[in-house]
């Protein structure tokens, strides 16, 4: 029988659809970034066999973080590939030597060696090699591995890795995550989260979310490099008491707060019943500007309330007040204000002359999120991710959040302006605002 391709060799290996892309490349170098259980280790043992069956004689070196992992891991995958496809194979432990051959040819055998990073394999010389869990590697032991992939008679000379991140261990590697997918001339680097493993139960992937906090889901299953030891800036929120059902809005008392951020640009909306704030949606638009927004949450407000049972009011970032050239020298407070009357609608604007310090205005959201008194509803998917994923940026005096990622912090930054003006709503103090009844302005310095 003639192996041409991977499916040649495995006819009953699947290919997950995330990664049929990363199987059909003929880079040099092809990496998997991937979550817990999200079918990396299968893809890689998959294509080890087949390059280690196109470079035979010569060896295929697997390394793992240590020989028991590998034993573990990689032996057991590689077992259980065989037998599915009915390849015969024999584990040499004594040699760290995986074997294996089609149907009544064990004579012309494939070999795979598999070490962990504890020992040393200097001196051998390989056609192909496959890492696994590269990043729980010191990255010594991965050069003395890269160069150990040198064999001058291979046929396909592939290095290939799969791994999930250690931001917290990592040494080396960032690089690898700076982008979803990586591609050029000598490598193909894609990602693969565990909701992609199409063989896992909803029930399973259940259970694993409820297992990890926001920041640990993004590391662990989504295959993203979080630096899980810095300080979370809303350290008081916790998904079990924070995070609520969605019931039937009670009260008629509703702050929108926007967010100006180009893209995403985005707006929360919040009720208050007596002394606690709910946080009951999100608005969230990419690519797109004040007055769209401003239409996409009118749709939604007239789909869940009437609009004569309702208060209104409307406040955000401190940028809105600045006139914009592209609108015709209107503020995105003018462009939200016409929208909202257009459609019909009572609304005071409260429109804060400056944005309330940075410490003072999460230090309030943290209080409330201690206390009970801040409650998300749980079909705020974005804006619960964004409440446990936001930090303090690392090595800076004073308070600064970390905005080095573009799609976190924008949600909880829209949410602290509306807790903001509920402080106001619920007294008499207005030294942050100017406050627009129908267009009538009171200044309050």
């Amino acid at each position: 029988m003639e192996i041409k391709s991977l499916n040649d060799l495995l006819p009953n290996y699947k290919s997950l659809p995330a990664l049929e892309k990363w199987h059909m490349s003929g880079h040099l170098e092809k990496g998997i970034k991937g979550g817990v259980r999200s079918g990396k280790t299968y893809a890689l043992m998959a294509e080890a066999l087949y390059l280690a069956y196109c470079n035979r004689p010569f060896f295929h070196l697997s390394l793992s973080p240590s020989f028991d992992n590998a034993c573990d891991t990689v032996v057991v995958v590689l077992e259980e590939l065989c037998v599915r496809n009915k390849l015969e194979y024999r584990w040499i432990k004594s040699n760290r030597t995986f074997q294996f051959w089609l149907e009544n040819d064990k004579d012309n055998h494939a070999n795979i060696l598999i070490y962990g990073s504890e020992m040393s394999f200097k001196g051998i010389t390989a056609a192909s090699g496959d890492i696994n869990e590269p990043f729980s590697i010191p990255k010594k032991n991965i050069l003395v591995w890269w160069e150990r992939i040198s064999h001058p008679e291979a046929a396909r000379l592939v290095r290939l890795w799969g791994g999930t991140a250690e931001p917290d261990k990592m040494q080396w590697g960032w690089e690898y995550w700076d982008k979803e997918k990586i591609e050029n001339e000598d490598s193909y680097i894609a990602t693969i989260t565990t909701y992609d493993n199409v063989y896992l139960t909803d029930d399973y992937k259940r259970r694993l979310e409820e297992k990890y906090d926001s920041r640990m889901r993004e590391v662990y299953m989504m295959g993203k490099n979080i630096n899980l030891s810095a300080d979370r800036a809303y350290y008081a929120f916790d998904t079990e008491r924070s995070v609520v059902k969605q019931n039937q809005v009670q009260t008629t008392k509703i702050i929108i707060g926007f967010d100006f951020n180009v893209d995403p640009m985005c707006a929360i909306e919040l009720i208050i019943d007596e002394d606690v704030r709910t946080q009951v949606d999100e608005y969230v638009i990419h690519s797109s500007n004040t007055g769209e927004l401003c239409e996409y949450i009118i749709m939604r407000l007239l789909q869940k309330y009437n609009r004569e049972d309702i208060t209104l009011i409307i406040t955000g970032d401190a940028s809105g007040r600045a006139l914009k050239t592209a609108s015709f020298g209107r503020t995105d407070y003018m462009i939200i204000k016409e929208a909202f009357e257009r459609a019909g609608f009572s609304l005071d604007l409260y429109i804060p002359n400056s944005n309330p310090p940075v410490r003072d205005r999460i230090n309030f959201t943290n209080k409330l999120f201690e206390t009970g008194k801040y409650l998300i509803t749980e079909n705020c998917k974005q804006s619960i991710k964004d409440r446990g994923l936001v930090t303090w940026k690392q090595g800076t005096d004073g308070f600064i959040i970390d905005k080095s990622r573009r799609d976190i912090s924008h949600l909880s930054d829209a949410g602290d302006y509306a807790l903001w003006a509920s402080k106001k709503v619920e007294s008499s103090e207005q030294d942050y605002f100017t406050i627009q009844q129908m267009g009538k302005a009171r200044e309050y310095l």
